[in-house]
């Protein structure tokens, strides 16, 4: 188990798709559209970005961690993990229509985690270990090309579910919600009929309870780690019970 950001534990590594790797050399040459480049000033605005790596008089495609598709002029990728980040997210995200990518891993940012409606092209929602405080039942209504969710270390989001929404995400391999109140019997909508290729589910260290049945889990699944409630440790951080890798 490693150790990412203050206050949070972290297993393992998420490996960001390599195709953004390329926009980030070549950004000189994008010009954002105005609708896009307003909702990156508003990002920079909520989360009070200062360090001046976002200096408002560069192109925004230049700022750390933002990556653009040059033909289309567009933002695919927001890539703002570990920056020591505080503030909250701007409902506007939902207007990145191309964004791809949404990384806020190991932050300190709260209030509500947005709907991003929208977002129809999302392929990886990271938004592990910062301190959100709602999140919203239509979540999952509008973004069916996900892959890979973590939410991770969120201990102030209050008693939630899974919503029933997230059934339209059948292009789930990777889904991570450990230490994040959830709350209740286990989520019936992880089943092989709604996730086919569904391999890594992570629900430690909420509430949930009752019977799993193995039968109904996704024939893919590979790794399943669930623990009945938070447990204290590494000083004081809540930390997730052991969970070695299972085979189905």
């Amino acid at each position: 188990m490693k150790k990412r950001g203050q206050g949070s534990w972290w297993c393992g590594q998420v490996t960001i798709p390599v195709f953004l790797a390329s926009f980030a050399v070549t950004a000189a040459a994008a010009a954002l559209s105005d609708d896009e480049a307003a909702v990156i000033q508003e990002l920079k605005e909520s989360l009070s970005v200062d360090d001046g790596t976002w200096n408002p008089m560069m192109d925004k495609c230049k700022w750390r961690g933002v990556h653009c598709d040059i033909p289309q002029s567009s933002v695919l990728g927001v890539i703002i993990a570990d920056f020591n980040l505080s503030g909250f997210l701007p409902a506007s995200l939902g207007n990145l229509t191309n964004l791809q990518v949404f990384d806020v891993r190991g932050n300190r940012i709260t209030g509500p985690i947005p709907d991003f409606k929208g977002l129809v092209n999302l392929l990886y929602l990271l938004i592990d270990g910062n301190s959100f405080t709602s999140i919203p039942p239509t979540l999952f209504d509008f973004n069916p090309t996900l892959t890979r969710v973590s939410l991770d270390y969120n201990p102030h989001l209050p008693p939630w579910q899974i919503p029933d929404g997230l059934k339209n995400c059948s292009n789930l391999t990777y889904f991570s919600a450990v230490h994040c109140n959830l709350n209740g019997t286990f989520p019936a909508v992880f089943n092989n009929r709604n996730f086919p290729i569904l391999r890594t589910l992570r629900l430690m260290s909420n509430h949930i309870y009752g019977k799993i049945s193995l039968g109904r889990l996704p024939a893919s699944l590979e790794t399943l780690c669930i623990s009945a409630g938070p447990r204290e440790g590494h000083g004081g951080a809540s930390a997730p019970a052991p969970c070695p890798e299972k085979h189905f």
